[in-house]
């Protein structure tokens, strides 16, 4: 902020801190108090006339003699209805203002318009002042007729030298018959050369120009009766004698409500799939009936409505259920108090329409190049959230798993501050027969140790509950971008089969190096099998014409025995085709002799469960190639050709001393 060269050095070194505490102070309280919507620009008129001044005759007093930075606490008032609100009390402060109903949290505030002091408020003058050094300094109230007066007697802009002669008076008058709020000024006498010049009209609950300040505005060279409408909410109006721009005696400031007020908030409450309910406070003097507008979340108020109707003067609330899910709307009250008078609209009330549940299955989300609609991402304490991308090859994966695009949470640059990173599915009722959730995950090796969960909830998001925890025991961990790394995930939803529920993943940051990133894609609800396939197929054993090999068991269920196939070429329940051994087995480890030397196979299993219940799929190919044969019998000559054939797996030695062939005896050496 700017300051003036106002007094001595040193009185400008106290008003320059002066102004950097209030600024402190209303930035406090920008930050502490949330705004809520009013009509203060809509609902007063502004007039001015020439009257007299009339000094209050006694009432009660605040401040006398020496003051300077006091808010009064409540001063019991009749009845005043300001903005469409009554209220019975208000705080007072010296700096040239007052807040009805709420204390102003500061005393220290002097821009009271531009502000989020709570409580709306009534500056007649609203700037650093104190007492001036002549006259009768004192700050006061009455009440006179039916106006409540609130007077500031003799006061000056701040100053502590005694050498300003700076002195004016002012009062705010609050009509309680009318609703009429008068700022009515008094001569000035000895005025400085400060350029610090007051902020002047009535502020509502926030400071929002358009709607909840209205403010007055005047430059230097004019005089006090050309004001005009301030056109931002930290307008003020000059005050400089040598420019003449100053008040003369009984000039009057006059705000007028309007006969028909605008409503003075609107609040959303049971929000649906198709509507919700909307509410407002019911104004002291209620009007024959409200008309409203539900428009498209890029309209305005009398814009091409989607929906609109009436309620009932006594209402304080109408629902709407006539809405498509998953949609932004703006709704728009306003009253009617006659057959030819009318409020402006209301502020408009916004709501999004709940998502329809995902009942139809399979449900697959491969991700397009935005969050999916209903999905939404949380986080504490971060500026990054999950996001969907293209490619993470840095210090992720390079790719999608399938597809173009992917969801991936950027771990390289979240803070641990952030934990835990989330991003939360639609909703699912998971009708008919049960149901599983898959996924690919990438998870950077890199990353934390338990860099994933996935968690579940069946009561709208208040309670959740982990179904599966990704470490470096149960999953693949990528050590470089390659798409290679992607690997899929397959959780049982037997559990919560009928339910209503929402997923979530779940992810912790350690703020990581080189590949640690996290990738999710091809989210799917599918039912599930009603028998399990096993895995993990692996041999131990692997001769010339025989192997061993062995499965895991499902995860779920427990089938009665095990199909298995090994082929060379095409795969299970497609041909006969390729098929060189079968079997069926109650465990889960099997061999064949049935084998070739120096051949490939795949080995193929099924899990059985019998009954109903039927076959799981086909697990496989798992490959693996015979070895050699070993030789047997007596070496010959002849033997050497089929060693060296690869048949059997020896080598011939030839002992003896001739040349060639004759007189030598052969042996095998097995390899």
């Amino acid at each position: 902020m700017s300051v003036s060269t106002l007094f001595t050095s040193g009185s400008q070194t106290r008003y320059t801190n002066r102004v950097s505490v209030g600024a402190f102070v209303l930035l406090l309280c920008m930050i502490a108090f949330r705004p809520l919507h009013a009509q203060v620009a809509y609902n007063y008129t502004f007039s001015q006339t020439s009257g007299t001044y009339t000094p209050l005759a006694g009432g009660t007093s605040l401040y006398t003699g020496t003051f300077d930075d006091n808010t009064s606490g409540a001063q019991t008032i009749p009845s005043f209805t300001f903005d469409g609100v009554t209220y019975t009390s208000m705080y007072v402060n010296t700096n040239g203002w007052l807040t009805l109903g709420v204390a102003p949290g500061t005393t220290t505030n002097y821009t009271p318009l531009s502000s989020t002091t709570p409580g709306r408020c009534i500056s007649p003058f609203g700037r650093d002042l104190n007492q001036a050094t002549t006259g009768t300094p004192s700050v006061s109230w009455d009440i006179v007729g039916s106006e409540i007066v609130v007077q500031w007697q003799d006061v000056r802009r701040y100053s502590s030298s005694t050498s300003v002669t700076e002195k004016f008076s002012f009062q705010a008058r609050m009509d309680t018959a009318t609703g009429i709020v008068r700022f009515v000024y008094d001569a000035v006498h000895g005025v400085s050369t400060v350029t610090s010049y007051p902020q002047i009209g009535l502020r509502g609950l926030d400071n929002t120009l358009a709607t909840n300040v209205n403010i007055r505005s005047l430059a230097l060279s004019n005089p006090w009766t050309a004001t005009t409408p301030g056109t931002s909410n930290s307008a003020t109006v000059a005050f400089d004698s040598a420019t003449a721009t100053l008040p003369a005696a009984g000039l009057t400031f006059v705000y007028t409500p309007l006969p028909c007020l605008n409503l003075s908030a609107l609040t959303v409450s049971n929000v649906t799939t198709v509507g919700a309910t909307i509410n407002w406070t019911v104004p002291s003097t209620l009007p024959l009936s409200y008309i409203y507008e539900v428009v498209a979340a890029n309209g305005t108020a009398d814009s091409t409505p989607i929906l609109t109707g009436t309620a009932a003067g006594t209402d304080s609330n109408f629902t709407i259920s006539t809405l498509s899910s998953s949609t932004i709307y703006h709704v728009y009250v306003k009253k009617v108090c006659s057959s030819t008078d009318t409020s402006h609209w209301s502020p408009a009330a916004t709501f999004t329409t709940l998502c329809l549940p995902t009942t139809t299955y399979p449900y697959l989300q491969s991700f397009s190049s935005s969050l999916p609609t209903c999905w939404s991402v949380s986080h504490t304490g971060s500026n990054l959230d999950w996001a969907v991308t293209t490619a993470d090859a840095t210090h992720g994966v390079a790719g999608p798993e399938y597809g173009t695009n992917f969801l991936y949470l950027n771990v390289y640059n979240a803070q641990t501050a952030g934990n835990p990173y989330k991003v939360t599915t639609g909703t699912f009722i998971l009708t008919g027969a049960a149901k599983q959730v898959s996924y690919y995950y990438y998870l950077g090796n890199f990353g934390s140790s338990t860099p994933l969960t996935v968690n579940i909830t069946t009561d709208g998001g208040n309670t959740w509950t982990p179904i599966y925890s990704h470490t470096h025991t149960n999953s693949t961990f990528g050590t470089s971008s390659s798409i290679s790394f992607w690997a899929s995930n397959t959780i049982d939803l037997t559990a919560y089969m009928g339910d209503t529920v929402q997923f979530q993943f779940s992810a912790t940051s350690n703020y990581g190096s080189g590949y640690c990133n996290i990738g999710v894609d091809e989210f799917l609800i599918n039912n599930a099998p009603t028998c399990y396939p096993v895995s993990g197929l692996t041999t131990s054993v692997v001769g010339g014409n025989n192997a061993t090999f062995s499965w895991t068991v499902p995860a779920h269920g427990a089938p009665n025995d095990y199909n298995w196939q090994i082929r060379t070429s095409g795969i299970p329940d497609s041909t006969a085709t390729g098929i060189v051994a079968t079997g069926n087995t109650a465990g889960t480890t099997d061999s064949t002799t049935a084998l070739a030397p120096l051949t490939t196979y795949q080995l193929w299993v099924q899990s059985d469960c019998g009954g109903v219940l039927g076959n799981s799929t086909w697990v496989g190919p798992y490959t693996f190639t015979t070895t050699t044969l070993p030789c047997s019998g007596t070496p010959t000559a002849g033997s050497a050709s089929l060693v060296s054939a690869g048949v059997c797996s020896a080598i011939v030695t030839l002992t003896g001393s001739s040349y060639g062939y004759t007189g030598l005896t052969y042996q095998w050496q097995q390899r």
